[in-house]
């Protein structure tokens, strides 16, 4: 046993002591990768040429200017740790690399911010928040108003450490360039402000969180100051975009402040460039301009040439959902919530572009399917009718004359586009300023125009009586000097209630209830030594041509027509011994007038026989007056000196044709004449 011990100790002995050599051996340390770089380019004015802002943010960085551009890069881990964090700053556009050293090899997640800040006092619109973290980093913000040279920008890339990567910073909002007009010098504004809705405090950079990109509880307003020293007119940088963007501009005074115009909800896409116009003198009816930058000078020229930038959807036959889209479009709108709601034939909905101004859209089915007509109203009194003429005309109509609907008592304006499939009417509507109607085209309408016709007179003469839209109805009846008939009814014959006495002294307006007191319309010099007299308030008026707002045919029809002056009715009988024209008996649809024409254009008109109202007695029934049944009898705007009793008026029938006289209480009829 001894010897077997023994041998195997001096066996085993010298790998024994090898072993123990080994585990007393201090151990070695594992070699560290070699630290490598990360070389990151960028174009300083990427963002802004992005932003269509270059030359003007080079004007800032200019030796005289007062802002510095700052570049700055975020290296992150595959963990989302922060691993090292640099930037450079700069006052030019050149292209910048930005060397990152000593990284361990590996996969990084790289994040380039740009912005800019004050020199002069080291202020900064945006800083960098929570940044130890990928998933927490964030750009947020004091609250400091922006002007367009806080403009933002951020990228992300995925980099292996080694290699070289350029970055172009992408804008994370857009510029606006305000420009508001016509600021009124005597309003007493200190200043004049807008006020965006912005997201003040902050944005994720995490490339994974673009949809949660906006803290959610972070929107308040931003004053924007644009008067006195900037004139109105500012560029602004707003993170809003989206369905987010809410302005509203505001003049303010000592103690108090103006609302002078609010935008409502406008899409906006990061990187846009839009101009926002306002005119304060228009607020009320001339929609703002909201839109590509590229696009306003257009619309400025459109606007000044006297275009109410009114642009309704006439697509007919579509449905509500096609309206709203076509409406969602436009340049700036008032979002409407109501329901569709049913007036007349039609079901509609309306939308407001400008505070008195509004398209209504009408549909056949109250589940709003086929649109037949587009109604929109101007409800500001300062804007002239002419402004709607002029944007008609300048949409391609052409005037044609006026429709005057007998049922309504209203006279449109009549325009017909140039290829005849559409059609639009311009009426003072009694509940707004005025209004144009459009409609597909309708060639029946053409049986309702009115228009004038060149006779080679001074005037032009209207195609038919008022009152009625066929050339050979006789029309209504009007005592001289007022502006409604004093019936409801000819056919039957109904009075309108406490004017049973018919064309009478003592229903005539402009009386003391007989021929011999006037309370409008009366000179005293007259040659009837005291027969008349004033009876009205004050001193005598001493007129003898209605007022306009006397004139039926200017009331009705508006525009330029009215009713003819004596020297016009007399330049139109005298007609009758120029060889230029003929006169002549003619029936026109079982109705007897007369027709002149001119020869020299071919043009003419028919006056019908229309005979007159003397109290409730209309000449046709009435023997001993049939002569004068025969006859058309139409008043003139003027009236004689010498007798106040009485209205000048044309007379024509086979036997005679000239100028003479009626009482003013009398029913006659009127042609309008325009310039």
């Amino acid at each position: 046993m001894k010897k077997i011990l023994y041998l195997t100790s001096v066996l085993f002995a010298p790998l024994m002591a090898t072993v123990f050599s080994s585990c007393n051996k201090e151990p070695q340390d594992t070699p560290e990768p070699e630290k490598q770089s990360i070389i990151v380019s960028f174009n300083t004015g990427s963002l802004y040429e992005e932003l269509g802002i270059k030359e003007d943010m080079a004007a800032q960085l200019s030796a005289a200017g007062d802002f510095t551009i700052i570049d700055s890069v975020l290296v992150y881990d595959q963990k989302g740790a922060l691993v090292t964090k640099s930037g450079v700053e700069s006052n030019s556009f050149e292209k910048k690399e930005l060397k990152l050293e000593d990284i361990a090899g590996g996969t990084y997640t790289l994040v380039l911010w740009q912005s800019a800040y004050r020199k002069s006092d080291g202020v900064r619109a945006w800083k960098v928040g929570e940044e130890s973290s990928l998933s927490t980093v964030q750009i947020t913000s004091d609250g400091l108003s922006f002007g367009f040279a806080w403009a933002l920008g951020t990228t992300s890339a995925t980099v292996t450490c080694g290699t070289k990567v350029e970055l172009t910073p992408q804008a994370i909002g857009s510029i606006l360039d305000v420009i508001v007009d016509n600021i009124p010098n005597d309003a007493g504004y200190t200043n004049l402000a807008m006020i965006g809705g912005q997201y003040l405090k902050g944005v994720y950079l995490d490339p994974s969180l673009q949809e949660d990109r906006w803290v959610s509880d972070a929107y308040s307003g931003v004053l924007f100051k644009l008067y006195p020293s900037d004139e109105g007119k500012r560029k602004f940088f707003t993170l809003v975009h989206g369905e987010d963007l809410t302005l509203w501009i505001r003049g303010d005074k000592e103690g108090s402040f103006d609302d002078l115009g609010i935008c409502p909800h406008k899409a906006m896409t990061a990187g846009e460039y839009n101009t926002f116009y306002f005119d304060i003198a228009r607020s009320k009816w001339q929609p703002a301009y909201f839109g590509p930058a590229g696009d306003f000078a257009a619309w400025k020229a459109d606007r000044d040439a006297g275009l109410l930038v009114l642009d309704p959807c006439l697509d007919w036959g579509s449905n509500l959902s096609h309206v709203e889209e076509y409406v969602q479009r436009k340049n700036w709108w008032y979002n409407d919530n109501t329901e569709l709601y049913q007036t007349g034939d039609y079901w509609c909905k309306a939308f407001w572009v400008a505070e008195y101004l509004n398209e209504e859209y009408h549909f056949e089915t109250q589940d709003g399917r086929n649109l037949r007509l587009v109604i929109c109203y101007c409800d500001d009194t300062s804007v002239p009718v002419e402004v709607a003429h002029n944007m008609l005309i300048l949409q391609g109509f052409n005037h044609v004359g006026e429709v005057y609907y007998p049922d309504s008592q209203h006279a449109y304006d009549y325009y017909v586009s140039a290829d005849k499939t559409l059609q639009a009417m311009i009426n003072p509507y009694m509940f707004a300023n005025w209004a144009i109607a459009y409609e597909p085209y309708y060639e029946e309408d053409f049986d309702h125009v009115l228009t004038g016709i060149d006779l080679g007179l001074s005037v032009k003469w209207g195609t038919r009586n008022l009152g009625v839209d066929k050339p050979e109805e006789p029309g209504d009846f009007f005592a001289w000097g007022e502006v409604e008939p004093h019936y409801i009814s000819l056919n039957p014959l109904t009075w309108k209630e406490g004017m049973e006495a018919g064309y009478d002294w003592t229903n005539y307006s402009m009386c003391d209830g007989t021929l011999h007191g006037f309370t409008k319309y009366f000179h005293p010099d007259y040659d009837g030594q005291g027969w008349c007299h004033w009876a009205g308030e004050g001193e005598p008026d001493r007129k003898m041509a209605l007022d306009p707002e006397d004139d039926a045919a200017h009331v009705i029809l508006g525009g330029s027509w009215r009713m003819p002056t004596r020297e016009e009715v007399e330049e139109l009988v005298a007609t009758k011994n120029n060889e230029n024209y003929k006169w002549e008996y003619k029936s026109l649809n079982g109705h007897e007038g007369m027709i002149v024409t001119y020869l020299v254009n071919g043009n003419h008109i028919f006056l019908p026989y229309t005979g007159t109202w003397s109290g409730t007695i209309h000449s046709s029934t009435n023997e001993d007056l049939d002569e004068s049944y025969r006859q058309g009898i139409y008043w003139a705007s003027t009236m004689p000196k010498a007798a106040p009793f009485y209205g000048y008026c044309l007379m024509v029938g086979e036997s005679s044709i000239v100028r003479t006289v009626s009482y003013r209480a009398e029913g006659l009829a009127i042609r309008p004449v325009t310039e």
